[in-house]
């Protein structure tokens, strides 16, 4: 994907998303919360798919690329998975522990600071 319309397409989606969101704790609408987040499981799908894209396209890449590659596709299936326990804490299951429901992120940290101590070993 170009990043002008990378660029593009994480503009509209936020502001979308973020308009969604301001409403709904407003409770101006009373959406189901998996509508607000449309937006951003759009917006992942989208990136998700031009990975998947990438990774097929380039058969023959570095090991290097194909690292980058698979990091950006597991960090964005954490994040999809994160935001899809976030909407059923907030529509429907309000008991689960919000520790639970932050373990994505934490898993996601750890690969990002793995990946940048590997970086500035190399």
């Amino acid at each position: 994907m170009s990043p002008i319309l990378s660029a593009t397409l994480i503009s509209c989606f936020t502001l979308i998303f973020f308009s969604f969101l301001t409403t709904r704790l407003d409770q101006s609408i009373k959406w189901n919360w998996f509508l607000v987040f449309v937006p951003m499981f759009f917006l992942q799908a989208c990136f998700f798919i031009d990975n998947i894209l990438l990774l097929v396209k380039n058969r023959y890449i570095s090991k290097v690329k194909l690292l980058k590659l698979t990091l950006f596709l597991v960090s964005n299936l954490l994040l999809l998975v994160f935001e899809v326990l976030l909407c059923l804490k907030l529509e429907y299951f309000h008991y689960i522990r919000t520790t639970f429901l932050f373990i994505p992120i934490w898993a996601l940290c750890c690969i990002i600071i793995a990946y940048l101590f590997a970086k500035l070993m190399h």
